[in-house]
């Protein structure tokens, strides 16, 4: 008897699937114009509201910063203090007014006052820096009619 050798049958390729490279296509535009929208939406927030002492403005209404020059001080117990500021200004002032001249040592003087009533030991704590920051700013805020709706603090050295 002779054995015969059937040869296995070879597999059958499976059709090629038609489309392939259109679906994908598909999809990255789908996803990429998803993305897009998903980015643009995020893009219009709320504007934030940010509180400088007792003046609260919207990041909308914000206007220009006037950075006036340093100073240095001296502190109540013969410490120096460099101190720098920068007010924030109403949207229709302009900040040549408050970098020149008197407009900007009315905010300085008042920084003396404040500041150079503290020792060295009390404005190393956290919290005497806020206290004299936040007394500061309401009283520059005062001090210029509405003009300026906050402070800053650009500069603190003490020695």
């Amino acid at each position: 008897m002779a054995e015969e050798t059937a040869a296995a049958p070879a597999p059958e390729k499976a059709p090629k699937k038609k489309g392939g490279k259109k679906k994908l296509i598909i999809i990255v535009v789908v996803v990429a114009l998803l993305g897009g929208a998903y980015v643009e939406l995020g893009m219009k927030k709320k504007p934030v509201k940010k509180c400088v002492g007792s003046a609260c403005v919207t990041a909308k209404s914000l206007a220009q910063i006037a950075k006036l020059d340093d100073i240095t001080l001296n502190l109540s117990d013969g410490h120096f203090l460099k101190l720098g500021l920068a007010l924030q200004l109403a949207p229709k002032a302009a900040v040549t007014d408050y970098t020149t001249g008197g407009a900007a040592s009315k905010a300085l003087d008042l920084a003396i006052d404040v500041f150079g009533a503290d020792s060295y030991t009390q404005l190393t704590h956290a919290s005497a820096r806020d206290s004299a920051k936040a007394t500061l700013s309401k009283e520059v805020v005062a001090a210029y009619n509405g003009q300026v709706q906050g402070l800053f603090i650009t500069d603190f050295v003490m020695q």
